[in-house]
């Protein structure tokens, strides 16, 4: 099988310039996939391969825009591409192997893009499962240079896939309802369910039942009386006992048969209610909040900084006076292009693709990833590095 030349990109994005300030969408993907052809032709080429998107709501939120007719889904439901194949003219898409896999150097399963090694991944340069960007390693990454499972960067789209576009004409730009991305079958979405007919306002809440009346106290029967260890009672028949005869015990009496116990009282009658609905009663009203001290006067704000340095890898003094030097947190980040330009790596991984090795480099280049040429680490690492691709269209 002969190998594709198609370009891919990972969270396609756009920048529209308008009066009141640039604004950045993801792109919108509609039934006739005019809008992804839209995106090819402004990067130079002539025709779309094969896509993947998501709903927006799973990116973070955001808007779409349609390129082919300047108009933005805003809702959670519409769909956004996650990557794009565009094609050359007189190319043809690339087909997918017979592990599944859309692009080049993938290893693994269902992959598409570029250097993939895992499964299902979607983008280049992931080591994993179920990555999607660029440079991720682990499980369900959705970003760039993440590592671990289940994690987002804050901002998906990097430098070198998001493109420069003007409107053809002025004012908000309209919005559109979402719609189903595919739709194999042609047929129509069902109508939106419509919301019954609001009921009528809800009756009191049922009366809580009277409480039951308390228990009458049981009596209680009357003490036994006691004999005293010292004598006994005198009867009239019998003589009383000489003095040094041994006392004896007096005759057993019967104990008094128990009180009879009241009859229970009965229980009181259970009220029943028809079913109340639940009704929405109003919350009721918040205590009116403390009064807060006043806050103290702000500082007035710093003078802005005029300095301005010509390359990113020079940084302001501490008087603003010159600029100096700046240098990496760690020395395996600074590159050198053809021994004369100085990159820091750490200031936007957007920017520059970093590679292990030559070879890696250089396909980006033959891939149009990168621009220029690759160039060498510092460092005594091997590392290698290239700028991204970088367009503008007015």
């Amino acid at each position: 099988m002969a190998e594709c030349d198609s370009a891919f990109f990972t969270f396609p994005a756009a920048r529209v310039l308008m009066p009141a300030g640039n604004s950045h969408f993801f792109i919108y993907r509609d039934q006739r996939g005019a809008s992804a052809l839209a995106y090819c032709k402004k990067r130079g080429y002539a025709a779309v391969g094969s896509v993947r998107s998501a709903p927006i709501l799973s990116l973070g939120g955001g808007s779409a825009l349609n390129l082919a007719t300047y108009e933005q889904c805003i809702l959670g439901e519409c769909h956004a591409y996650l990557g794009i194949e565009c094609v050359a003219q007189g190319a043809a898409p690339c087909v997918p192997d017979v592990r599944g896999n859309v692009g080049r150097n993938n290893d693994g399963e269902g992959n598409w893009g570029l250097r993939n090694v895992g499964d299902y991944n979607i983008g280049r340069d992931n080591k994993g499962d179920n990555n999607v960007g660029t440079n991720n390693t682990g499980k369900g990454n959705v970003g760039n240079f993440l590592i671990g499972m289940s994690m987002r960067s804050r901002s998906l789209p990097t430098y070198g896939v998001i493109i420069e576009v003007e409107r053809p004409y002025s004012g908000p730009i309209p919005v559109i309802p979402p719609q189903p991305p595919c739709d194999p079958t042609g047929g129509k979405a069902p109508p939106p369910a419509r919301c019954p007919p609001p009921k009528a306002q809800c009756p009191p809440p049922c009366p809580k039942p009277p409480p039951r009346p308390p228990p009458p106290p049981k009596p209680r029967p009357p003490p036994k009386p006691r004999a005293s260890p010292q004598f006994r009672p005198m009867q009239p028949d019998l003589p009383p006992p000489p003095p040094n005869q041994a006392l004896s015990p007096p005759p057993p009496t019967k104990s008094p048969p128990p009180a009879m116990k009241p009859p229970p009282s009965p229980p009181a009658p259970v009220m029943t209610c028809p079913p109340c609905p639940r009704c929405a009663y109003p919350p009721p009203p918040r205590p009116p909040p403390s009064p807060r001290p006043p806050l103290p006067p702000r500082p007035p704000p710093s003078p802005p900084e005029t300095l301005i340095c010509p390359t990113s890898c020079f940084v302001p003094d501490a008087t603003h006076t010159e600029c100096v030097p700046r240098m990496c947190d760690d020395p395996c980040k600074d590159c050198m292009e053809d021994g004369v330009k100085w990159l820091c790596m750490d200031m936007d991984e957007s920017v520059l693709s970093t590679h292990t090795n030559q070879i890696e480099c250089e396909a980006d280049l033959q891939s149009g990833v990168c621009d220029g040429t690759c160039f060498r680490c510092h460092s005594a690492q091997e590392k290698w590095g290239c700028l991204f691709h970088q367009d503008t269209y007015q």
